[in-house]
C-alpha cells in the first residue's frame, strides 16, 4: 500500500539523463552537448539517452533500472504494519521526459517526468487501514498509470581532484501523483477469505489517492534516496566538461 513510486522511481535517475551524456561513449548513440541554460535541448539529449540507461553501467556504478530491484521494506504507520521483499520495478524505460530546467546561477535544478510502473513483491501486512482491520501475506502487485514526477535538486559546482569542473548534487526535493490511478492487488488477504479480500481490494482501488497520500511516501522515500546517492557518485566521478556546455 505504500509503494507509490515511482518511484520512481523512482525516480530519480531517468531524470539525470540529460547531464549523463558522458553513458554515450558506452553506448553510441548520436548526440549533441547541450548548453546547461537550453532546456529543450537537453529534455531532447535526455530523452533519447533512456533506454540505453535504464539497461544499466556497471562499470560505471549505474544499476539496471528496468527491471529494477529492490531491498527489504518494512514501514509502521497509521496502525499498519507492512513488509516488502523480492520487490521489482518495471517502466522505466518507457520514461517520458518533460521538462529539464537549469538556473545556474541559483543552482538549483528541475526535471519532470511520466511513466508506467508495475511493482511485484511478496508482502506481509497486519493492522489497520483506516480503521478497517487487515492481514495477509503472498504475491502483490501495484499498477500506476501515468505517474508524473516533479524532482528539485540543489547542486553546486566544485573542483575534482584533476581541477576539473564537477557538478556535485546536494539534495533534493520531490512530488509524484498517479494521474490515471493505482491499482492494487494482493493474494491471500485475510489469509485466504475471498468474501474479506475482495471487498477490501475493491476499497483499496476505489480510495487509492488517500492510500497513496497516507502510506505510499514511506517507499518512495527509500528509492529515491537509493538512486539520488547512486546518481550523485556518478556525477562527481565525471568532469563537467565532458558533459555539457557551460
Amino acid at each position: 500500500m505504500q509503494k507509490n513510486l515511482d518511484f520512481s522511481i523512482f525516480i530519480g535517475l531517468v531524470l539525470f539523463f540529460t547531464l549523463a551524456q558522458y553513458v554515450l561513449a558506452v553506448y553510441p548513440l548520436s548526440h549533441e552537448k547541450c548548453n546547461l541554460q537550453d532546456s529543450d535541448c537537453l529534455r531532447k539529449q535526455a530523452q533519447a539517452t533512456v533506454r540505453a540507461f535504464v539497461e544499466g553501467v556497471p562499470e560505471h556504478g549505474i544499476k539496471k533500472l528496468d527491471k529494477m530491484e529492490m531491498d527489504h521494506v518494512e514501514v509502521k504507520a497509521h496502525k499498519l504494519h507492512y513488509e516488502m521483499w523480492n520487490t521489482t520495478v518495471e517502466g522505466f524505460n518507457n520514461t517520458i521526459i518533460d521538462d529539464i530546467s537549469i538556473q545556474k546561477e541559483l543552482k538549483i535544478m528541475h526535471i519532470s517526468f511520466h511513466t508506467n510502473l508495475v511493482v511485484t513483491c511478496d508482502y506481509n501486512a497486519d493492522g489497520e487501514v483506516f480503521a478497517m482491520p487487515i492481514n495477509g501475506n503472498g504475491k502483490a502487485e501495484l499498477i500506476m498509470n501515468n505517474l508524473q514526477v516533479d524532482l528539485v535538486i540543489l547542486f553546486d559546482i566544485v573542483k575534482n581532484d584533476e581541477g576539473k569542473d564537477i557538478m556535485d548534487l546536494k539534495t533534493y526535493f520531490f512530488g509524484a501523483d498517479a494521474v490515471d490511478g493505482v491499482h492494487y492487488y494482493f493474494e491471500n488477504l485475510f489469509n485466504g477469505d475471498k468474501v474479506k479480500g475482495d471487498k477490501a481490494l475493491a476499497f483499496m482501488n476505489k480510495s487509492w489517492r488517500t492510500i497513496v497520500a497516507n502510506y505510499g511516501r514511506f517507499f518512495t522515500i527509500k528509492v529515491m534516496d537509493d538512486i539520488f546517492e547512486a546518481i550523485k557518485i556518478y556525477m562527481r566521478s565525471c568532469p563537467l566538461e565532458d558533459l555539457a556546455l557551460y
